[in-house]
């Protein structure tokens, strides 16, 4: 390892990884162990997942990119999950973390992932470095206000997950649910094998399934009192996993002399049918999550070009105009329907709010995306419309 004083940034080899141990022990909640395992059994994780910086002969700064395959619509992109960021107390304010982070735009070109992902509470210091935060929302339902149980559904058992007999059905009613939304992880058969060697907090005990005719339809997954993650088939399945979520809620509402829990909070959207059914309770809260989703695009052209056959839906034919985003203009086309994208040095038709460009992506709306005539503001709306959507992350923590 350079014995030079000097910082350098730079991917992780195989040898780096107990100076990133001695790292995470010092600055991170987790201990190495639990990092180890996620490093380990991550889908298709290289050493060079990791981003250093190495000052004085030693580690002192560090983050892990996690590659991973995104839902956009009805197309599939290449993204980036990051995570375990962390720098030695003793080197922090220097600016390593962001030098590694400016690393992971790199990266991000080179291997052609257009968007990156961040989960995080420190909003401050990753939108100082390019990333654009993205409001998410829990509703919060106080288990006194639920007098009785949910009606039960007919025909539909919920029961306890059975890792060795459900896995193949949970990931199928994933992929059912989550396709076609955007920015929720593909998640293949080695990512639901071996996720239960990094995942955290989160308690099996409460990981249900309803069955209907013998068939796995929904499940929920739940750490402490909150639902982290739900997927339905139908939504009388949604149903009858909300009536097991109540009865396990009740239960350590009465029981838990450690944690007496008194709500239930749930990280769904406006969109999800469950979201109207649970207003009906009184006193339902529903109310911003401490740690938000965070977003960047590495380079526009690159991720026009991925998103191509969903925005060739969304525009005619003979179709040009020029814009300005981040102190840059592009040239956006549609001839014999193939979309085109290229830096330009031309006068721009509108200029385009980056920010609200990049919640758009995450099917958020903020306030105007673009500023100009408002034939070509209306065409970057039809480009980037606002959906109301569930955005999902891989999960990590």
């Amino acid at each position: 390892m350079d014995k030079s004083t000097k910082p350098t940034v730079r991917f992780a080899r195989a040898d780096d990884f107990e100076g990133i141990y001695e790292l995470v022990d010092k600055a991170l909640y987790h201990p190495s162990e639990m990092i180890m395992a996620r490093y380990r059994n991550y889908p298709y994780a290289k050493s060079e997942h990791s981003i250093v910086v190495e000052a004085d002969g030693k580690i002192v700064s560090h983050i892990r990119m996690y590659p991973c395959e995104l839902y956009y619509g009805d197309i599939v992109v290449h993204g980036l999950s990051i995570g375990d960021v962390c720098t030695d107390p003793d080197y922090r304010k220097r600016g390593f973390g962001a030098m590694c982070l400016n690393k992971s735009i790199e990266w991000m070109k080179a291997n052609n992932a257009v968007i990156s992902l961040i989960y995080s509470g420190v909003l401050g210091f990753y939108k100082s470095v390019g990333w654009v935060d993205v409001p998410m929302e829990s509703i919060s339902v106080p288990i006194d206000s639920i007098a009785e149980l949910p009606e039960k559904q007919e025909g539909i058992l919920v029961r306890r997950f059975e890792r060795a007999n459900d896995l193949e059905g949970v990931a199928k009613v994933y992929e059912a649910y989550n396709r076609n939304r955007y920015l929720a992880a593909v998640r293949n058969k080695l990512w639901w094998r071996n996720s239960f060697h990094w995942i955290t907090d989160e308690n099996e005990e409460a990981f249900y399934v309803a069955e209907k005719h013998g068939q796995i339809t929904a499940y929920s997954r739940m750490a402490d009192n909150t639902v982290r993650e739900i997927c339905y088939n139908d939504f009388e399945s949604a149903l009858a996993l909300w009536r097991g979520i109540v009865k396990w809620a009740k239960r350590w509402h009465l029981w838990g002399e450690a944690k007496p829990y008194k709500t239930i909070s749930l990280r769904i959207s406006k969109d999800n049918k469950l979201f109207e059914y649970l207003n009906l309770y009184k006193n339902v809260k529903v109310q911003s999550c401490v740690c938000k989703l965070l977003i960047r695009c590495a380079d526009i052209p690159q991720l026009t070009d991925a998103l191509s056959p969903l925005l060739m839906k969304r525009v005619p034919n003979d179709f040009e105009f020029v814009f300005e985003m981040d102190n840059q203009r592009f040239r956006l086309t549609k001839r014999r329907d193939i979309i085109n994208i290229e830096k330009t040095d031309a006068r721009a038709d509108i200029v385009v709010d980056y920010e609200e460009f990049t919640r758009r992506l995450a099917g958020r709306r903020e306030k105007e995306i673009a500023t100009g005539t408002d034939a070509q503001t209306q065409i970057m709306e039809k480009l980037f419309p606002q959906f109301v959507q569930s955005v999902r992350i891989i999960d990590l923590a």
